[in-house]
């Protein structure tokens, strides 16, 4: 496991998950009995209720997932989905305690679960209080309850803060892939944007004015009189020297048409 691996989102997990597990484990709920002699409050953890232990297993589920992102080849790779497990883990938590504080037991429901967990300084406020004067009974929230607030809090704040960290190295390599980048690690820089590909000039061929390539190409397809057979002497004659017959493709003055 590299711990370097952590990012600040993580931490912040792990430092939520210890505030839950002290929360649970300090009272939840107190019984508050108020006597003319002086007021008794005798407490139960969180649990010691389903919501307490409950909240806790999210907060551990979430802690498991940072430790797996930290192994080099994780048992279950969460991937780009590792944030949102966390933070998603994290709201249940945060929600199970604030029900907690909104279903605060009774004092008798309070008082039954005392009756199975009496321990010797409970026993000792009972013994003491025996033969005063009771005036009134009622139940309180406990400081355990508003640190696993807290500890939840982290841990979702946690979950969220691993959904906005830095952009993970992805240049290196695979085998880089999904590594935070150290603080120190200069800024990539980036490639030009590519230009259009610049297209070679083609040389220029000189071409004859338009009469002369006519006449050039009028004089190379006609090159035997069409009455007498006989071949033209010249490409530029504009008459037959046998029988006098004009050129095809040639006027009276001998330009083309």
């Amino acid at each position: 496991m590299d711990l370097k691996l952590l990012s600040r989102g993580d931490g912040m997990v792990l430092t939520g998950f210890a505030v839950m597990l002290l929360g649970t484990s300090l009272n939840w709920y107190l019984a508050v009995s108020q006597y003319v002699q002086g007021t008794l409050e005798f407490g139960v953890s969180g649990w010691s209720y389903t919501l307490g232990w409950l909240s806790w297993l999210c907060a551990l589920a979430a802690v498991l997932v940072v430790l797996d992102g930290a192994l080099a080849k994780p048992p279950v790779d969460f991937g780009d989905k590792a944030a949102a497990v966390v933070c998603g883990l994290g709201a249940i938590a945060l929600l199970l305690v604030v029900i907690g504080l909104f279903s605060k037991p009774s004092f008798e429901e309070i008082a039954i679960r005392l009756v199975t967990s009496l321990d010797s300084s409970m026993l000792n406020k009972v013994n003491r209080a025996a033969d005063w004067t009771n005036e009134i009974d009622s139940s309180a929230l406990g400081l355990g309850i508003f640190a696993s607030l807290v500890g939840a809090g982290l841990v979702t704040l946690g979950g969220f803060m691993k959904t906005v960290d830095p952009v993970r190295i992805v240049a290196a390599g695979p085998a880089l892939a999904g590594v935070a980048a150290p603080a120190d690690a200069p800024a990539p820089v980036r490639a030009p944007a590519p230009t259009a590909a610049l297209v070679p000039e083609e040389p220029l061929v000189e071409t004859a004015p338009p009469a002369v390539a006519a006449i050039a190409a009028a004089g190379s397809a006609v090159r035997f009189c069409s009455l007498c057979g006989k071949e033209y002497a010249s490409p530029g004659d504009a008459f037959c020297s046998s029988c006098g017959a004009r050129r095809p493709g040639e006027s009276d003055e001998g330009d083309v048409q």
